[in-house]
């Protein structure tokens, strides 16, 4: 599949927005995109990557880095285009952004539901560090009240190529 990954311009918010929106069941603002295109600050790094293919966004990743940690914010691919190595692709390309702007570790938080990015994080390295009950609102089952842990990974940078 040809592809390309680029970081994000302010041009791509609204398509940022509506992808989001589409394929996670809390999506972002435009203006949470705005600020990460938009930001980096003294200690504070921020990016969006973009995913498209034949020039259509079809995916995206988000970090920041603050001093010497990184951490991956939200990651997506639009549905028709899943299982075919995007969001791994997208997941390597911001590890090595964070390590090439001087971060040393990648934390990351990931709903317990979610076994496709699990797979995907462990496949990849990343260790279970702890747990934070009841983090996420859960929107999968409206029958099902309350609350949905979040699984916190971790993932040394230095062993990246």
């Amino acid at each position: 599949m040809n592809t390309t990954i680029r970081e994000a311009a302010s041009s791509d918010i609204d398509a940022l927005a509506e992808l989001d929106a589409s394929v996670n069941p809390d999506p972002w603002p435009a203006g949470r995109f705005r600020r990460l295109i938009a930001g980096s600050a003294g200690q504070l790094h921020a990016g969006v990557l973009a995913l498209s293919y034949r020039d259509r966004l079809c995916g995206f990743s988000a970090y920041q880095i603050v001093v010497d940690e990184g951490t991956l914010l939200n990651i997506g691919v639009e549905r028709r285009y899943r299982r075919r190595g995007l969001a791994r692709r997208l997941l390597q390309a911001s590890l090595q952004a964070m390590r090439d702007h001087g971060a040393r570790h990648c934390f990351l938080e990931v709903r317990c539901s979610n076994t496709a990015a699990l797979a995907l994080y462990r496949a990849e390295g990343f260790a279970l560090d702890g747990v934070r009950e009841g983090y996420y609102r859960r929107f999968s089952d409206p029958a099902q009240a309350g609350r949905e842990d979040a699984l916190l990974m971790s993932l040394p940078l230095e062993a990246l190529s």
